[in-house]
């Protein structure tokens, strides 16, 4: 059996007002019932909402007072009689507050240490070509092999241009013992020469120069080589022996690639110039300019060295004896082979070594041919 409560209506404001104290006691047991209702539907829900959180709900225990929630006697509530209420149980549930997360001490952070960066420094890399290093004047191959230069008094070195090519030259100076004027042009260095398959590099100088480097010459003969390198012609130089019917030779044999002209290395007025008894490997016959009589010798004469110098030429047809002075051109050679040795009986069994070339700072001199 269902009552129906009756809901408070709007004042009207034409009646007198009711005092509050008579209100509550007309309506005291409709409002308490609500209030019921109203608690057990909120408990109820709860349950529903929590019976499956786990751990979270804890267990009552049974016969509790304060577990069950008792709802007023159905007579004291405006009920009729016999009205039975189911109790509402209630469990509190404990509320599950959230783990404090540990948190790590704070790490003192290192700041990283500068490096010191070393400060850079130019450095010069040598070139190819005439260099000093050092002080001293020094040659680098392409391949960066270094030659030294040798220096010459009463001459300086320079890097030149001549004709398109950079070329390390000898200049005079203002004070040189060879008759040449200041800043003359007296020879240049070549490094395209080999003595025994070792790169030394050449001087190729003028007859003035030569000259006075044979009468300074303490060392073997003091040979001048005879051909003109100041185009670095590539040049091999090595020591042969020949054997002339039976008695052997040395000869100093110059291989040359490339063309050039060949001079004369004795100091003299005339040249016996004639076919030789030596040969090549390909049965060739060299022709040989030599001093046509020994002269005698005086302190007033230049060095007189006796050497007989081998070539191949196409342009003596017969024996000649020719004018000739220092220096002066023979002939010209293309990559042909030029071979010296010594013509003085006595000197027959002599072998020619590197120290019978006439040389500066260990590097072999070549004769450049005088300038027409």
């Amino acid at each position: 059996m269902t009552r129906n409560i009756e809901a408070p209506r709007w004042h009207d404001p034409l009646k007198p007002l009711v005092p509050v104290s008579e209100w509550a006691g007309r309506h005291w047991k409709a409002v308490s019932t609500a209030l019921l209702a109203t608690v057990g539907g909120i408990s109820g829900l709860y349950m529903l909402t929590h019976q499956d959180s786990g751990p979270q709900k804890t267990p009552a225990e049974s016969g509790k007072a304060s577990d069950i929630l008792k709802p007023p006697e159905p007579a004291s509530a405006g009920l009729p009689a016999g009205t039975k209420l189911a109790p509402v149980e209630w469990t509190p549930t404990a509320a599950v507050l959230p783990t404090a997360t540990e948190v790590p001490p704070a790490t003192a952070t290192k700041e990283p240490t500068a490096t010191e960066v070393p400060t850079a420094t130019a450095t010069s890399t040598p070139k190819t070509g005439f260099n000093l290093e050092n002080g001293s004047p020094v040659y680098r191959t392409e391949t960066g092999e270094m030659l030294g230069v040798p220096q010459i008094q009463g001459l300086r070195l320079e890097e030149k241009e001549i004709d398109g090519q950079k070329k390390t030259v000898y200049l005079a100076e203002q004070d040189n013992t060879y008759g040449l004027e200041k800043n003359a042009y007296a020879g240049e260095f070549n490094p395209n020469v080999s003595v025994e398959n070792k790169q030394t590099g050449g001087v190729v100088l003028t007859a003035p120069v030569v000259l006075k480097l044979m009468e300074t010459n303490t060392n073997g003969l003091g040979l001048p080589l005879p051909l003109d390198i100041s185009e670095n012609q590539t040049i091999v130089i090595e020591f042969i022996e020949v054997d002339l019917y039976g008695m052997y030779r040395t000869y100093i044999k110059l291989s040359l690639s490339g063309n050039t002209i060949l001079t004369n290395i004795i100091p003299t007025d005339q040249l016996s110039i004639a076919k030789s008894i030596v040969n090549d490997e390909t049965g060739r016959f060299y022709w040989q300019y030599t001093r046509p009589t020994p002269r005698v010798q005086n302190p007033n004469n230049p060095p007189d060295p006796k050497p007989a110098v081998l070539f191949h030429t196409d342009k003596f047809t017969s024996n000649v004896i020719a004018s000739s002075q220092f220096g002066e051109e023979i002939d010209k050679v293309e990559n042909s082979k030029v071979m010296i040795s010594h013509t003085e009986t006595n000197e027959a069994e002599r072998k020619l070594t590197e120290d019978d070339i006439l040389t500066v700072g260990k590097v072999p001199v070549f004769l450049a041919a005088n300038a027409a």
